[in-house]
């Protein structure tokens, strides 16, 4: 009989001890999915505004619009010198 029940209070304290590191666990996987979502949503915004700058670079004067990278005699990917 007291075999039985020193086994069944090893069972429970192992029990326990496994509850704790899956708690553990849980939290840290909860921080690094917060911290991954926090950067995946400052890289959407930092391409969403890039794409802005590079899909609309375009000076109107008179009745010609121009993208400037074309005005400063520039050919796409032709110089390093060269921003879009």
């Amino acid at each position: 009989m007291i075999r039985l029940l020193v086994a069944q209070a090893a069972v429970a304290i192992e029990n326990a001890r496994l509850y704790e590191q899956v708690q553990e666990y849980t939290h840290t996987l909860e921080e690094r999915v917060a911290e991954r979502t926090a950067q995946l949503s400052s890289s959407t915004r930092s391409y969403r505004t890039l794409q802005t700058v590079t899909v609309s670079p375009v000076l109107l004067i008179g009745d010609a619009a121009m993208p400037i990278w074309r005005r400063a005699g520039c050919v796409h990917g032709a110089s390093a010198s060269c921003s879009r």
